[in-house]
């Protein structure tokens, strides 16, 4: 039996403007979505946080994100001073001033190692260069905000 041409071609026309709403979806996550997107899809893993197993830690292995992402979610870092962050994390690979806000970035992994999950971007159909990140700002010497992000 010989496929009907009409029916093909509808097929195909099908088939195209699903792509064209799947890129369209990506884009609009690209744009619309908050700054702080990052948040919404990066794994949730944690571990407890442990001072001499950071120090011992290096940049792509596991148990530092999941250390990371503890104290990100207990709030722990909050409030505490920069000299406390100093000595309970160690030095930044990033440190930026802008003002009287400081921002200290401490490398984690590579987000091929933690992928973020995204249904709209299934991790396994692309080759991801990015990693995360600890973003910590402080404000006048104490901590206003720490957040695991994409680089």
């Amino acid at each position: 039996m010989k496929p009907n041409g009409k029916i093909l071609r509808a097929a195909g026309v099908a088939a195209a403007g699903l792509l064209v709403l799947y890129a369209t979806g990506i884009v609009a996550l690209h744009f619309w979505l908050p700054a702080d997107m990052d948040d919404w899809f990066r794994p949730r893993s944690r571990k407890p946080f442990s001072s001499s197993e950071w120090a011992n830690s290096a940049f792509g292995d596991i148990a530092r994100y999941r250390m990371a992402n503890d104290l990100v979610q207990s709030k722990r870092l909050v409030y505490a001073s920069e000299s406390d962050l100093r000595s309970l994390l160690g030095r930044p690979g990033i440190e930026e001033t802008n003002g009287t806000v400081k921002r200290l970035c401490y490398d984690l992994t590579s987000q091929r190692v933690m992928p973020a999950k995204c249904p709209l971007i299934p991790y396994y159909l692309f080759f991801n260069t990015d990693t995360w990140e600890l973003e910590v700002q402080c404000e006048n010497g104490k901590v206003k905000k720490a957040r695991i992000r994409s680089t």
